[in-house]
C-alpha cells in the first residue's frame, strides 16, 4: 500500500493506539488530522510499546512518542511521514 501521501491518506491505514489514552489520542487528531480519523477507531493494546511493534509488523499506524520508537525509527521499522507534525511531550517528541 505504500506511506501516506497527505494526512488525509491516514483514514486508509489501521489506527495502532494504547487503549488507557484515547484523551491524548483525540486532541493529537484534532491538532495534526483531518475529521476522517476517529481516535476510538483502530486497535487498541495495553501500552504503547505493543502498539508500535504491531506497527513495525505493518499493522497499520502509530502515533507514537519518539523516544519509545527510537530504536524502531532508527532502524527503519517505521517512518515519521509528516515530520513538520512533531508535538513536544515531557520525554520527547510525539508523531
Amino acid at each position: 500500500m505504500g506511506p501516506p501521501g497527505g494526512i488525509e491518506d491516514l483514514s486508509r491505514f489501521e489506527l495502532l493506539h494504547e487503549m488507557s489514552k484515547h484523551k491524548d489520542l483525540a486532541k493529537s487528531i484534532d491538532e495534526f488530522c483531518s475529521d476522517s480519523l476517529n481516535p476510538r477507531s483502530g486497535l487498541g493494546f495495553p501500552n504503547l510499546d505493543m502498539a508500535t511493534r504491531a506497527a513495525t509488523l505493518g499493522a497499520g499506524f502509530v502515533m507514537a512518542d519518539l523516544v519509545i520508537c527510537r530504536e524502531e525509527l532508527e532502524s527503519g521499522l517505521v517512518i515519521k511521514p509528516f515530520p513538520e507534525m512533531i508535538c513536544d511531550g515531557p520525554h520527547g517528541g510525539i508523531s
